[in-house]
């Protein structure tokens, strides 16, 4: 969401700081996506998370021809992402 983006941006590659958060708000499927996500990416670093979302086809795909230096603002459709991550998790319950 490009409206997000501004609020985040400054921290660059630093820990963004851990905000207060009710959890109780959230249903029980909501709270298990963020807990899978956490598990699978919660030690990554900001660099760490860049190099793996920028090699991933939506990215990739919301890039197009741009070249990694050219800035692109095209947003990453929500489709192309719940295409691939449904792809990713449905190869990892196989495994």
């Amino acid at each position: 969401m490009p409206s997000i983006y501004p609020v985040y941006a400054g921290y660059k590659w630093s820990t963004i700081p851990k905000a207060d958060f009710d959890a109780s708000a959230l249903d029980e499927k909501a709270t298990g996506v963020l807990d899978a996500v956490h598990n699978t990416y919660g030690e990554l670093s900001g660099g760490q998370l860049e190099s793996l979302t920028h090699s991933e086809d939506p990215w990739l795909g919301a890039r197009g021809a741009f070249k990694p230096w050219e800035l692109s603002t095209t947003p990453i459709s929500c489709a192309s992402m719940r295409r691939y991550y449904a792809r990713k998790y449905e190869q990892s319950q196989n495994d």
